[in-house]
């Protein structure tokens, strides 16, 4: 029993150092494609049409996230995301629409 968990252990240690190696050599990789304006990324989902769509979704029908996000074929995460970038949608307990309210004092002094 004692000499599995010691291989086990090993092995375990052998394979992070691995992985770390190679994510280090991913990220040489890319930032030399960068350097060298081949790499730009994954391409965006979020288009025009797509932004009126959730607009539409969440403020004439009041759907859910997740409701929109059925409806669209797109992830929820996608959905939050043009909400809350493109929409100006706040996190407050709930996704709510940033509405500026003025700070004017309207209190009156007798």
């Amino acid at each position: 029993m004692g000499v599995n968990k010691l291989i086990a252990t090993n092995l375990a240690a052998i394979v992070t150092f691995e992985n770390e190696r190679r994510k280090e050599r991913q990220r040489k990789g890319i930032q030399a494609a960068k350097k060298a304006g081949k790499y730009r990324g994954r391409k965006t989902v979020i288009t025009k049409k797509l932004i009126a769509e959730v607009r539409d979704l969440k403020e004439n029908k009041n759907l859910s996230i997740t409701q929109i996000a059925k409806i669209t074929g797109r992830g929820r995460n996608t959905i939050y995301k043009i909400l809350k970038e493109e929409l100006n949608y706040i996190p407050y307990n709930r996704l709510v629409k940033n509405v500026h309210i003025s700070t004017k004092n309207t209190s009156q002094h007798a």
